[in-house]
């Protein structure tokens, strides 16, 4: 804030705390109704007068660093300069195979198993629209995450390689599902300050 960033945490559909059809508003459909709120935050805060719209970024951990990516990727109007991903899921299929029992039984009562809803498993997952991201990200990840397994943020890079895509890129060797390490957490956010810093100012 000191260098004049302004923050909006959205509380997009599917959190908590606002009644069972708020949080089930997801279910069977990850990435549109939450990317959707994603994409009006970008609309409202570009409504203010103190904000410039043109200078907007996107960031989050977990499921919410898979929001970023899809808000990128999925957005013909490229609302946002750039985004950040934190150990988040990148192909919903390959996650609920690799990721913890907590995890995948989440994923299960939320999407349902994969065998049998094999085309919202797929939509949800943003490494089907890497073609469509032109925007830079920053992704990271602890190589030791059970409940998002670091191979999600590795196909997503893959991908973004092959596509050609910009992208800055981490792996925190002693890290899991968070980056907790006081040192790891500074050499975080250094890169997200520098990250953000060049692609909004």
């Amino acid at each position: 804030m000191a260098k004049g960033y302004a923050v909006l945490a959205p509380d997009y559909r599917g959190s908590t705390g606002h009644g069972q059809e708020f949080q089930r508003a997801l279910y069977g459909a990850w990435s549109r109704v939450d990317t959707e709120n994603v994409l009006a935050a970008a609309d409202y805060l570009a409504s203010l007068d103190w904000i410039d719209g043109s200078q907007l970024g996107v960031f989050g951990t977990s499921y919410g660093a898979y929001l970023p990516v899809l808000a990128v990727a999925r957005d013909s109007q490229h609302r946002y300069r750039c985004a950040a991903a934190v150990y988040g899921d990148s192909d919903l299929r390959r996650s609920w195979a690799t990721g913890d029992r907590l995890g995948r039984e989440d994923l299960e009562r939320q999407m349902g198993h994969p065998s049998h809803n094999a085309d919202a498993y797929r939509h949800g997952s943003p490494i089907v629209d890497v073609a469509r991201i032109d925007r830079p990200l920053l992704i990271c990840h602890g190589q030791e995450d059970r409940r998002v397994h670091p191979r999600q943020s590795e196909e997503l890079v893959n991908e973004l390689l092959r596509q050609d895509k910009a992208f800055e890129y981490f792996v925190y060797t002693e890290e899991g599902h968070g980056i907790l390490h006081p040192e790891n957490l500074r050499h975080f956010y250094r890169r997200l300050e520098r990250f953000l810093d060049w692609h909004m100012m």
